[in-house]
Formats: C-alpha cells, structure tokens, sequence
C-alpha cells in the first residue's frame, strides 16, 4: 500500500501518512500512523480499516483490549449504569488501587494469570482473602461486564472467573421477633432522651420497619413526598425497585406531629432529618441502630435477681458492650469513701453483667443490621396477608406476567397495617388477636404524642 513518509513536528517521530477510504463513512481521508517501519504502518493501518468496517455492520470491537486500564476506568465510570454515588466513589478507589498491575484491557484476558496474583498477594498478608473476593474481583467483573456490553471488546473475559478461595461466609441477615422489634424501637427511644437528642432517631427507624422499602430509599425521601397515606418513593434504579411504601394512619399522626416539631419544613427538605437537623445518612445510622439493638439485647437479658443488677444500669452495660470502654462519671471526683466505693462498686457490677453478657450479644448480632427492619416487614406481613400486597408495598418485582399485570385489585396498605398491628401487639404471627389488656402493655412508644404535647 502507497503512502508517504512523515515526521511529526511535535516530537520528531516518523510515520506514515495514507489516503484511503474510511469504512465507516465511506469518505476519503489522511490516516497517519506513527511507527516508522514501512510493512508494520501498513499493518496497523488494515487494523484499523477492520476496526472502522466492524463498526459499520455492527460487530463487537476490539478496540478495548488495546486502551489504557486507566482510560476504561475513566469511561466506565462516565457511562455506567452505577446505582449511586458512594457506589460510584467505591468502585472508582477499588479499581484504581490496580493492586494486580493492570496496564491495558488485554491484560483482563489472563484469567490464570490474574488469579495467580491475587492468590499472592493472600499468601504475602497484603490483603485479605475477604479483599480479594469483594474488593478486586467484584469490581474487575463489573468493569469487564460493562466494556463488552458497549462492545468495546467483543467478550467478557471474566464472566467464567471463580471466585478465589475464601474463608468467610455469606451474611444471611435475619428478621426480628415482635418483643425484639419492640424492644430496639424502645431501645432507640431510650438513647433519644438519655442523650437528650432535639429530634428523635426512633421514629425513622420505625418508618423503614412499616414501609418495609430499603433504607437509602426512605432516607431519600422529601417531606413533599409525604402524601396523605404513603410516602412517594422515587422509582428505583436498576434491579432496586421501590414500592408503594403505605403507613397506617397513626403513625401517619406521628409523622406530622414529627414534622411540626420541626417546624413544617419546605417541601424540597428532607422528610427525616438527624438529630441535628440535617439529612441523615446510612453510614451514620447503621452504628447508632447497633447501639439500640445492644442496649435492647441488655434490656431484654437483665439479671433482674442478682445484686449487680442492682448497682449498675443497662444503660451503663449496653455503653461498655458497644464502645469497649466504661462509661465516665458525672461531675467531679468525689472524696467521701462512701461515694468512691460506690462508683467502685458500680464499675465491678456493670463489667461482671457485660462479660456474662458479650457471648450472647455476639451471637444475637449475627445477620443483623438496620437493614433487618425490611426482612423483618416482609417476614411478618407474609405471615398475615397476601404475598402480592407485600410485593407491591416493598418494590418486589412480579415473577410472570401475571402478578406484573394482571393484580390491579392488590393492596398494599394490608401489609403496613399488619406490621403495624404485630407491633402494637394487637395481632401476633399466628393471625390471632390479642386481648386489649395485653396491648395496652406492648403497644410501643407513642412518640408523636409525646412531640405533639410539647409543641
């Protein structure tokens, strides 16, 4: 193939320079390719007339095995369908450690020899078993997957990669019981009013338990998604659907006495707020909702009958069990014998209840996390009402095109009833009702009543 030699005036290279037809386009245009080898310009050239011809009639392009792995990262990252923000921010620090030294897409093709490293990098203590599951492969298989379903490369190299040896075990979360539901729910009231919070954390956690959606989902939420009974989720992304979200009309009360504590918020301010009045995110209230679920595991296994039980408090126990460390004491240090005995006594007391206690706790905690609050909606509104209204509050998607279609008489407000009436001990899991003298003792804390009196 004809063409002429070049010199790039900008670095002093030597190419060459062709008049040919593009493929693509079908017009006629100067390619240059800067290696200076005559045979090896007209190779480079025919690539990329096949590249361009690949194109045209639609073929997957090979044009991601020759780019930069810094160059894929940066596009994946623009033109992914990525779920979030945070998630985008933890997929872009994964991939750019590049702990397996990764220079262009052609090294994601070595499946051996990516594997080798990672198991290397395990044995050498750099990092964890654990790491390199969740944190080098599951990334790498969503960068892959997306560059062949651009067609930047015409497979997916790691859709056939084991994963590599692991320890671990998958975390299987688990529901609550009714009396554990009640008791964290108390347990978070508890922690509002000893830490003398302006605005409660107990009423979101029991909105994410009676809509049933996801957490990030409900945090989301405006206050002019509030309608009269459900919040407006918003749609969802991707597989993350969003369901109806309905409220049982007395909560519904507590959510506006909540609202005008605040003193009626705009629409555009969100629905829930932190104590300090700002939005509240789920990395902060997934370590204040295992506080609450430790002080309820303490409430709920006191050692009523032993002398400690009197010379310590729960809430002192469930602050050792948390943090690690004992609680300080109010005031300054007291002189009288009798009164450093005492707190003597009080530290003795709460360290002996908390080592009794760690055990328990630890195994309790298994599987559990804010989170729970929708297994736990799910589980119990299963148990008492027709799966499709559950479906439809929670956002699960419809298995055939029946329950996708063909259910428009379902409704959602029975399954939000149902949990409501469980957790006000009104209804217990096997459908039957329970005497109004048991409920009056169950029925948990009316905090909308409570900020209604005092506004």
């Amino acid at each position: 193939m004809s063409g002429k030699r070049v010199t790039s005036k900008k670095d002093g290279r030597s190419g060459w320079e062709f008049r040919v037809s593009d493929p693509l386009t079908g017009h006629r245009v100067r390619k240059r390719i800067w290696i200076g080898e005559k045979r090896e310009a007209d190779r480079a050239l025919k690539k990329w007339q096949d590249r361009r011809e690949a194109v045209r009639i639609g073929l997957p392009q090979e044009l991601g095995w020759e780019m930069g792995y810094e160059e894929l990262i940066a596009k994946f990252l623009k033109e992914a369908p990525i779920s979030s923000d945070s998630r985008k921010s933890d997929l872009e620090r994964l991939l750019r450690l590049n702990y397996l030294q990764i220079q262009v897409g052609a090294d994601l093709a070595h499946v051996g020899v990516l594997t080798a490293k990672c198991m290397k990098l395990v044995q050498d203590g750099t990092i964890s078993d654990h790491y390199a599951v969740f944190s080098l492969q599951a990334p790498l298989k969503q960068l892959t997957r997306f560059l062949a379903s651009t067609g930047l490369i015409p497979y997916d190299p790691l859709s056939a990669w084991k994963r590599l040896p692991w320890k671990g075990y998958s975390k299987r979360r688990r529901a609550f019981l009714p009396e554990e539901a009640r008791e964290v729910l108390a347990a978070a009231a508890e922690l509002d009013e000893f830490f003398s919070r302006p605005l409660p954390s107990e009423i979101i956690y029991r909105a994410i338990l009676l809509t049933g959606n996801r957490p990030g989902a409900v945090l989301d939420a405006k206050v002019g998604d509030l309608l009269t009974d459900r919040i407006q989720l918003a749609p969802g992304t991707g597989k993350k659907r969003n369901g109806v979200s309905t409220l049982p009309a007395p909560f519904f009360k507590d959510l506006r006495a909540y609202l005008l504590k605040r003193g009626n918020p705009d629409a555009g301010e969100p629905l829930f707020a932190s104590y300090r009045g700002s939005k509240p995110f789920r990395e902060n209230l997934g370590p204040d909702f295992k506080r609450c679920m430790v002080l309820a595991f303490v409430r709920m296994n006191w050692p009523k009958d032993e002398a400690d039980a009197e010379r310590t408090s729960p809430i002192e126990v469930g602050h050792l069990l948390y943090t690690g460390r004992k609680r300080g004491f109010d005031g300054t240090p007291p002189k009288d014998k009798r009164k450093i005995e005492a707190r003597e006594a009080q530290t003795r007391a709460t360290v002996r209840i908390a080592g009794k206690l760690q055990q328990g706790l630890e195994r309790w905690l298994i599987g559990r996390d804010m989170y729970c609050l929708r297994i736990t909606h799910i589980s119990w509104a299963r148990r008492l009402v027709s799966p499709d209204s559950v479906r439809v509050q929670v956002g699960h998607a419809g298995r055939d095109v029946e329950e996708r279609h063909y259910l428009d008489l379902v409704d959602p407000h029975e399954s939000s009833h149902a949990v409501w009436e469980v957790l006000c001990g009104t209804r217990d899991l096997a459908r039957r009702r329970v005497k109004s003298t048991a409920v009056e003792a169950e029925k948990p804390r009316d905090v909308g009543s409570d900020v209604a009196k005092n506004a």
